[in-house]
């Protein structure tokens, strides 16, 4: 089956490049629920004319509604998107998992969208059984666990081979919304991860500031044939947010690869269209360390040359290459366009070697090219015209004496048959010759056809006006652009929201989740009702285990965040040992541990990061076998409390605690780190925890670094504020070394008891804290 070339398109004029540069399908958002809420997008009649663009090439176009959406928002974007499935959408990118499973509930097809973090085998063949498509799986996997996947599912994967890369697992990073209120997970990224970070040992400053979250750009242009053999169904480059000359230059190059003949030209013209500097990515095995370019977050361009001197306004350049007047060239972190080039004295519209340039505050050094005017020009006129790549099609004519001309035109799929409305006629002079008849029917124009083949059947001594002829012809094109871009009568089940509500617990109850067995001691002993404890540690566990149940104390196994194959086998050999134990219930980060983890008997909490945001997400995961839930930490206490009345019970909140801003691979410590000592400073000064998790070997790129955020979750003084949205449970963390738990665990249960003083003591020593997004909610 041929691999699948998927395209951004971000406006119209994207789109068209995608579909004339040799794209085999782009994907596009409409005007709300679209996780690049900032891209142009398409409105309801651009899109259906987009659709039809699309189908006209053969080619397909799935739409992205690939944000969280909340209980008021669920409808609306279910009739949105069914909408849209009857003008033609071929599938719908999705994120939220109770969205999704409406939507496949009335017939739409629906792929889970990279935001869904899927990253292991047995996430996908969780989204396999709920009736999914395709997923399009984390950018951070290797090929060779994209193998595994794809020989051990049915399931058709996409994956990113070209474009921006997330520092963060997608769909596990908070720090846009947590720093700003502009959330990631809801196509509102600000992208803080582009901007200067100071790396932080003890509260000392290491080194310089520099851009250590900001990662390069992917190119696997030279490695598509072992990306295509690991099985893989569609290779998906990003950018909905790029210019319409950048979609055009990327799609022809990725298509002259796949076809075998890609060209040095092609491989000069993707670095110059945009790069911050380029790498192979985690699919083919890149370190995480050389993932990143801390140099600069902008297009890196091209060097073309130096910069020698600069008098009087005028530098003086020696460049390697021809450049043009309308070129962007950066110097240093000066950039500006060459208004003029002067070679020998003369002023010239283009030139290489010794030029002079007019210059502004610019000093002497290296010469980059970052708008490169000649092939923008020419990526611009490769989809200048809408219908510059020609369809092609073959035509029958027949002209009868006393009858109407009868044109026939086919496509290899789809025949239209067309009469005129004139006969025809004996000639009385010169007869119509078939020549003719031939000449006017391959007369396409402007249509997107070309007529390759005509074969003409007509009596002799005939005539019929040439007007006809073309009149029949154009509306036999007409009728096969119809028959091209008819995707049939489309119809869907009702939408059914359903909901099972549990009983809400008759009393409040305190869950610590940390990480250290001294921590689960001073929560127990502050009183605390049940401990979420993570660790690979199966002695440590035990420990904790026969702690909690001599003091009546919940507890739980908490799972690492990221689970990616090789660790999930290590995970599945403990959670025997633990449930031979005792050990009965599990926290699971993730849909690949739901099966797995039930097949061994454990009853399964949901952590925060399954991103519950509303009703619909819960009772899928409910169905599933998921007990208690850790609702979205990006939720405002309006929303819990709707999703609360609607589902009833067994819900939780975090109240307190670091709350992790990124779950990432890639580590800017570069050394194993001593937990909460190592940190990252922005340019206001906000200081974010920085520590690794995951396989205890790390092999197998199976560690993971949190970036937590700056500062500590704190509701132990508006904690009846949470109550009054009628969750239950309550939940704190404590990921970062020196906690204070024992004081904390008091000082809520105190709260909780009607006594507020502590909450002022903890304030103090806190300093700095947030109420998170209870009260504002995010964009």
């Amino acid at each position: 089956m041929r691999v699948e070339l998927l395209a951004p398109a971000g406006s119209w004029d994207a789109l068209v490049a995608a579909v004339q540069n040799g794209a085999d399908a782009v994907y596009a958002g409409g005007t709300a629920f679209s996780a690049r809420a900032y891209a142009q997008n398409f409105d309801r009649d651009t899109l259906k004319k987009a659709i039809d663009y699309c189908h006209l090439y053969g080619k397909k176009l799935y739409m992205t509604v690939n944000t969280l959406v909340d209980d008021g928002e669920l409808k609306e974007m279910v009739s949105y998107a069914a909408d849209a499935y009857k003008m033609g959408v071929d599938a719908f990118i999705v994120q939220d998992l109770g969205a999704a499973k409406v939507m496949i509930d009335m017939g739409l097809p629906v792929h889970a969208s990279t935001q869904m973090t899927v990253h292991n085998t047995e996430g996908v063949k969780f989204l396999h059984r709920m009736g999914f498509k395709r997923v399009v799986l984390a950018r951070e996997l290797t090929l060779d666990e994209i193998r595994n996947i794809t020989a051990n599912t049915p399931m058709e994967i996409e994956v990113f081979v070209h474009g921006a890369l997330c520092v963060s697992y997608s769909g596990q990073c908070l720090l846009s919304s947590l720093i700003g209120g502009r959330s990631g997970n809801r196509g509102r990224c600000a992208q803080p991860c582009r901007k200067l970070y100071q790396l932080v040992y003890g509260g000392k400053a290491i080194g310089d500031a520099r851009y250590l979250l900001s990662m390069k750009d992917l190119n696997t242009i030279d490695w598509l044939k072992d990306i295509v053999n690991a099985g893989v169904a569609s290779l998906k480059v990003e950018g909905r947010m790029k210019r319409p000359e950048y979609v055009a230059t990327v799609i022809r190059a990725y298509r002259s690869a796949l076809d075998g003949m890609l060209s040095e030209q092609d491989r000069r013209d993707l670095e110059a269209i945009f790069n911050r500097k380029f790498t192979r990515g985690y699919i083919l095995g890149e370190n995480p360390e050389d993932v990143v370019n801390p140099e600069s977050p902008k297009n890196r361009g091209v060097y073309v040359g130096r910069l020698l001197s600069v008098k009087k306004g005028i530098g003086s350049f020696d460049f390697d290459v021809t450049v043009s007047v309308g070129d962007g060239i950066m110097i240093g972190d000066t950039g500006f366009t060459i208004s003029a080039i002067f070679k020998n004295g003369k002023k010239v519209d283009k030139a290489d070697g010794r030029v002079e340039i007019p210059v502004k505050d610019v000093k002497p050094g290296d010469v980059y090219r970052t708008f490169d005017a000649r092939l923008i020009d020419r990526a611009r006129k490769s989809y200048e015209d809408i219908y510059g790549q020609k369809i092609s099609v073959k035509a029958r004519a027949e002209i009868r004496l006393n009858q109407p001309m009868k044109l026939v035109v086919w496509d290899g799929k789809n025949t239209v048959e067309v009469k005129g409305f004139v006969d025809v006629e004996k000639a009385v002079k010169k007869p119509l010759e078939p020549v003719r008849v031939k000449e006017q029917i391959q007369k396409t124009g402007s249509t997107p056809y070309a007529i390759s083949c005509v074969d003409v059947d007509m009596d002799e001594g005939v005539i019929l006006p040439i007007s006809e002829i073309n009149s029949v012809r154009r509306r036999a094109l007409d009728e096969l652009t119809l028959a091209r871009c008819f995707t049939g009568q489309r119809t869907l089940k009702e939408p059914e929201y359903r909901v099972n509500p549990v009983p809400v617990e008759d009393r409040v109850k305190l869950y610590a989740k940390v990480k250290i067995v001294q921590d689960a001691e001073k929560a127990v002993e502050a009183g605390i009702d049940g401990i979420y404890f993570q660790s690979m540690d199966a002695e440590e566990m035990i420990k904790v285990l026969d702690m909690c149940v001599s003091k009546g104390v919940e507890f739980a196994w908490a799972l690492p965040y990221i689970t990616r194959n090789e660790l999930l086998k290590d995970i599945m050999d403990t959670a025997k040992k633990l449930a031979h134990q005792g050990v009965k219930r599990a926290v699971i980060s993730n849909m690949g541990l739901v099966q797995p983890l039930k097949s061994e008997g454990f009853i399964l909490d949901g952590d925060y990061t399954l991103n519950v945001f509303n009703s619909q997400t819960a009772y899928v995961l409910r169905q599933q076998g998921v007990d208690v839930i850790t609702l979205s930490p990006e939720l405002k206490l309006s929303q819990i409390r709707e999703i609360a009345y609607r589902v009833g019970g067994k819900l939780m909140v975090i109240t307190h605690g670091y709350i992790p801003a990124m779950i990432t691979p890639y580590n800017p410590v570069k050394k194993v780190l001593d937990q909460g000592i190592w940190g990252l400073r922005d340019q206001t000064g906000a200081v974010f925890p920085v520590e690794t998790e995951g396989r205890p070997d790390g092999l197998n790129g199976e560690n993971y670094t949190i970036i937590y955020n700056s500062r500590p979750l704190f509701m132990a003084d508006k904690i009846d504020d949470v109550l009054r949205t009628g969750v239950k449970n309550l939940r704190l963390d404590f990921p970062i070394k020196g906690s204070n738990v024992y004081d904390v665990v008091r000082c809520y249960r105190s709260c909780l008891d009607g006594d507020f003083k502590c909450a002022d003591i903890i304030k103090r020593k806190i300093l700095d804290f947030t109420r998170g997004h209870f009260y504002k909610g995010v964009e």
